[in-house]
């Protein structure tokens, strides 16, 4: 009972809030042993699909060398911020201030050593990313006219690979 009490509570302080323009809460059936029952809710407003971010992996990895950390240095910047954050009268700005300061002294101080690129695992010189670029767009316009193997594109676009190759 206080569970179905509790549901409807929620669901009356949503309502308050427009939030939600219709809900269903279906009864429980003979055959289903759980205490739960299944509501259906539309809303007022239109809820984005969960999508994956594009550059997931596009981040550099690095390594925290702490024991090459300069202790000296880290101490003073932390000194230093100290002051602003005993001035200020509020908790939760203080606790911002204080992870933004070891945040700050910690990049600054602690060395970090690349683990991983955020790009591809080589740099290109400007002479490759050149040919890079030009077998892209020939590719294109290869595939453009339908990717035939005897087109005079094709054979374009294997001459730039080669020369890629010997680069």
């Amino acid at each position: 009972m206080l569970g179905h009490l509790h549901r409807r509570l929620t669901i009356y302080w949503l309502m308050t809030k427009n939030l939600i323009s219709k809900y269903n809460i279906d009864e429980k059936s003979s055959i289903n042993l759980s205490a739960h029952t299944s509501v259906s809710v539309k809303t007022t407003i239109e809820i984005p699909a969960n999508t994956k971010p594009a550059n997931k992996n596009k981040k550099a990895k690095f390594k925290l060398q702490w024991d090459e950390m300069d202790k000296r240095q880290y101490n003073n910047l932390i000194q230093q911020d100290s002051i602003s954050i005993i001035a200020e009268n509020n908790v939760n700005t203080q606790m911002d201030m204080v992870t933004n300061s070891l945040i700050r002294a910690g990049n600054i101080t602690i060395p970090k050593k690349l683990l991983q690129l955020k790009g591809p695992k080589w740099k290109a010189s400007p002479e490759v990313q050149i040919l890079l670029r030009s077998c892209r767009d020939l590719y294109k316009q290869w595939q453009e006219v339908g990717k035939q193997k005897d087109h005079p594109m094709a054979t374009m676009l294997r001459n730039e690979k080669r020369k890629l190759r010997i680069k």
